[in-house]
């Protein structure tokens, strides 16, 4: 077959080694998520610490929208990735063949994790998992080896001491020998030594060899990304970025003569505080923190879920619809465990009408594309200190 020395010949080899390589470790962890029971978390999770800044150990949440732009990344770091060991192996500074590939494959993918994790997002190896993350650079690093060798064709036909012509040279009798062991024992003298052969790739010879391989791999492309139809999508009702913090206000049983105090603080980046101190004296017993959110933030939505780490006690999640400061809110409660990061999604359907404390009769049912507060409340007699940090406030929607 012809061998080519082109540039875009090697462009090629380089694209396609990177789109296999990045679209098979993504089919990897598609399908050890899925088995693990956390559907497309790891590509999320990524996404949210790459391109967000989100801490590893925080994200327990899917992102659509971290997962997508991820991917972009991701398929253009590998193709970088394809395009390196290519370069390498093309001009033959990799040793060996097949098996000599993968080892330098695999080592820089390693490597290059090892650096991301220590230098650029501590904790993110250990989020993601010894033991995945290295099987999943084994197979990146044996899809591209086997893309890249079988891409290349090695011109190293003429290894015995037979004499080779010298196709550069102006007459059919001017040859050249291998400076071999066997030549050196036999007392010949190689008039020039031949370099080592480099490594080209084949061309490819009709436009249906071509289009068939990118056809593959838009096959592999879209079955990679064909879980995401029919999964929920995950939207964000509430920033605790520092300036989102300071849109929540507190309201506690001081309105109706009580002395509970609470309020709502930013931790760090992500993490906002809902703390205070619940009393009973004066017949009160609740403190609360909300905060306004735009009308049709909760349309089309099946649930809340919120991210939490508290201190083992009892709070509770509240929707108003319309900006009153009083009236019927719609409450649940849910449990935390001390000093433990928790996920909880909740029904809309779980929420109950409350009013000071009593279910109301005759309440409308709940209007999510109505709501335009929501809030956390301590109550239920849980009298003294309390903490609760919270990083998550989202919605899923259906598709």
């Amino acid at each position: 077959m012809p061998i080519s020395t082109k540039p875009g010949d090697i462009a090629f080899a380089s694209i396609l080694s990177g789109a296999y390589a990045s679209a098979a470790i993504a089919l990897f962890f598609l399908v050890a998520d899925a088995l693990g029971g956390r559907i497309l978390h790891t590509p999320s999770l990524m996404g949210q610490v790459v391109l967000f800044n989100t801490a590893p150990a925080n994200v327990t949440t899917v992102r659509l929208d971290a997962l997508a732009i991820y991917s972009v990344v991701h398929l253009m770091a590998f193709i970088g990735i394809g395009s390196l060991v290519t370069k390498a192996y093309s001009r033959s500074m990799i040793p060996g063949s097949g098996p000599g590939l993968f080892v330098f494959t695999l080592g820089l993918l390693t490597a290059g994790t090892m650096v991301v994790d220590r230098v650029f997002y501590p904790g993110i190896i250990d989020a993601i998992g010894r033991l995945p993350l290295a099987l999943g650079n084994g197979t990146a690093s044996a899809t591209m080896t086997a893309m890249i060798y079988w891409t290349f064709a090695t011109n190293d036909s003429a290894s015995t001491d037979e004499p080779v012509t010298n196709s550069s040279g102006p007459s059919p009798n001017d040859r050249v020998f291998r400076a071999t062991p066997a030549a050196r024992q036999n007392g010949v003298a190689p008039s020039r030594l031949i370099p080592p052969p480099r490594r080209t790739p084949k061309v490819y010879s009709t436009a249906r060899t071509q289009s068939s391989r990118f056809a593959s791999l838009l096959f592999l492309s879209v079955l990679s990304f064909g879980a995401l139809e029919g999964q929920t999508e995950q939207r964000t009702i509430v920033s605790f970025e520092p300036d989102a913090v300071s849109d929540w206000f507190a309201v506690n049983d001081g309105v109706m003569g009580g002395v509970s105090s609470s309020r709502i603080r930013p931790a760090s980046h992500d993490i906002a505080i809902f703390e205070g101190h619940l009393s009973l004296e004066n017949n009160g017993g609740f403190a609360s923190v909300r905060t306004p959110i735009n009308e049709g933030a909760l349309s089309k939505a099946a649930a809340v879920v919120l991210t939490v780490r508290g201190d083992g006690k009892r709070y509770q999640l509240r929707l108003r619809m319309g900006r009153n400061w009083d009236g019927v809110a719609y409450a649940v409660n849910f449990e935390t465990t001390a000093d433990t990061w928790t996920t909880i999604e909740i029904p809309l359907e779980q929420f109950q009408p409350m009013f000071r404390g009593f279910v109301p009769r005759n309440a409308r049912a709940l209007n999510p594309s109505q709501v335009q507060q929501i809030g956390l409340m301590m109550t239920d007699k849980q009298e003294g200190p309390f903490r609760l940090e919270i990083s998550k406030l989202d919605a899923t929607i259906e598709p």
